[in-house]
């Protein structure tokens, strides 16, 4: 077969050929919307924050009365049984100690 004759090839252009494009809303003249939150999507955020709030709040209140339920049941049962709660208190020190040795 005949060989076809190379022909050079052209050499890659250096540097950038083109004028740097810009970039956002100023290069399009146009405002992306996706930017700023829609008012109804703003509201339903607030309203979601709100419901939220309410029920952190319910939980807290819920949590600190258990607590303080548990405290008055505790301090009733110290004052009917003092002797066996200076007893378990000396039990639970002496096991940290030991615990604690190691």
């Amino acid at each position: 077969m005949a060989e076809m004759p190379r022909s050079p090839r052209p050499a890659a252009p250096q540097g950038p050929q083109t004028a740097p494009r810009q970039e956002g809303p100023q290069a399009t003249g146009q405002y992306d919307q996706r930017q700023e939150p829609a008012p109804e999507s703003r509201d339903q955020a607030q309203a979601l924050m709100t419901q939220g709030k309410e029920v952190a709040a319910a939980y807290y209140e819920e949590g600190r009365n258990q607590l303080l339920a548990w405290q008055q049941h505790l301090e009733k049962q110290v004052r009917e049984k003092p002797l066996q709660s200076v007893l378990i208190a000396a039990g639970v020190g002496l096991l940290y100690a030991l615990l604690r040795r190691r």
